[in-house]
C-alpha cells in the first residue's frame, strides 16, 4: 500500500509507523528536489564529513539510540550521549554490543551481537540516566519483540 510523504506524517522524532506498530516500511521512493547541483553536492559533502567525524562508521548500528530529553519548562535540551557518558558507560559492552567509545548514544555491533545484548545495554543506559540526573531516556529506536 503506498503513502504519501503527507500521509507517513513524518517529523523529526515520530511518524505514523511509530503510532501503528502494524504498520512497517518495506521500501521507499526518493524524490530529490531542485537546485543547484553544486550546492547541493557541496551541502551534501559536509553532511557526511561531519558524520564520519562524529558518528562511529566503522561499526554496524542502528544509529542514535536515544531521543535527546527536553526540559519541559525550559525547553533547553540535553544531549543522550553526553548524558550516558556522564555514567561512565562509554565503551561498555554487554555480549557482542558495545556503547560506542566515539559517541555514546550510539550502540555498535563489535562482535556478532544479538538484540538482547543491544537490548540490555539501553536498559543500564536508562537505569544509570534515571540513578544519575532523575532523566527518563526514551529510546529512538524501536523495538520489537521486546
Amino acid at each position: 500500500l503506498f503513502r504519501s510523504k503527507e500521509q507517513c506524517q513524518f517529523g523529526l522524532k515520530t511518524s505514523i509507523f511509530k503510532q501503528d506498530k502494524n504498520l512497517i516500511i518495506f521500501s521507499v521512493v526518493f524524490a530529490p528536489s531542485q537546485g543547484d547541483k553544486e550546492e547541493i553536492l557541496k551541502k551534501t559533502k559536509e553532511f557526511i564529513d561531519f558524520r564520519n567525524q562524529r558518528h562511529p562508521m566503522n561499526f554496524p548500528s542502528a544509529g542514535s539510540v536515544f531521543i535527546n530529553p527536553e526540559d519541559k519548562k525550559t525547553k533547553e535540551v540535553t544531549r543522550a550521549g553526553s548524558l550516558i557518558e556522564q555514567c561512565g558507560l562509554k565503551g561498555k559492552s554487554i555480549g557482542g554490543a558495545q556503547i560506542s567509545e566515539q559517541h555514546a548514544n550510539f550502540i555498535i555491533n563489535k562482535n556478532n551481537a544479538k538484540a538482547e545484548d543491544v537490548v540490555a545495554l539501553i536498559k543500564l543506559a536508562q537505569k544509570e540516566v534515571k540513578k544519575k540526573f532523575k532523566i527518563n531516556l526514551e529510546a529512538e529506536v524501536q523495538l520489537i519483540g521486546f
